[in-house]
């Protein structure tokens, strides 16, 4: 069983949308969210604290970067929220890394990760918000029979399919930018048939008629 949240966003340059942020039931479910993860999903987590392991789930062509800042915000209150000690607190600091920045060795505890490179983790501090988190729990639902293996097999279809139009559109723009070279040069090679042309026909202007017939004897 896998915990959902749509957080709703919009403001006057975005229009609204919502972002689907996913959070493991257990450490046994984290450990299954970790092994069947997929590019496009944003890892959040209590430094030094035992906590859930949350994701935000990115359109195919989002980055980090793209997400705002209260959406950030909003997913480190549920972080610390879904944390036994964390919450006690009143402010904690949140990991956030892209999945495919963390390790997960054979000889490593049940949820227990690491990370490949230290300088891809960004912390944020997260102060304990009550009324934003009633707000957001609002927002939680539960699928019991969601599959794992069938939501990466999802996203590694969506990612293909985007390369794919990616590269035609790659390949239209370049075989238009050939058409249009080929027509310069066209062009070019025309304009110095008509200027040879001319040049021949001033010439022939000044020639005697007996010298213009000299020139097919």
């Amino acid at each position: 069983m896998v915990f959902f949240f749509l957080i709703p966003y919009e403001d006057e340059n975005t229009p609204r949308r919502e972002y689907r942020v996913m959070m493991g039931r257990d450490k046994f479910e984290n450990d299954e969210l970790i092994a069947y993860g997929f590019e496009g999903l944003i890892w959040f987590h209590v430094d030094n604290y035992s906590s859930a392991h949350l994701y935000i789930v990115l359109d195919p062509e989002e980055t980090m970067a793209d997400v705002p800042q209260s959406i950030i915000q909003d997913v480190a209150q549920l972080t610390k929220d879904n944390s036994i000690e964390g919450r006690k607190k009143n402010s904690v600091n949140i990991h956030i890394t892209p999945w495919e920045n963390l390790v997960k060795h054979a000889h490593f505890n049940v949820g227990t990760v690491s990370f490949r490179r230290t300088n891809q983790v960004t912390d944020v501090m997260c102060t304990k918000d009550r009324d934003r988190l009633r707000v957001l729990n609002q927002l939680k639902s539960e699928d019991q029979t969601v599959d794992f293996e069938q939501l990466k097999n999802r996203r590694l279809r969506q990612i293909a399919h985007m390369k794919k139009q990616r590269r035609k559109e790659q390949l239209r723009r370049e075989r238009e930018a050939e058409q249009k070279r080929e027509e310069e040069r066209r062009e070019r090679s025309y304009e110095g048939f008509f200027e040879n042309d001319l040049d021949m026909t001033y010439s022939n202007e000044n020639q005697t008629v007996s010298d213009y017939e000299d020139n097919f004897m």
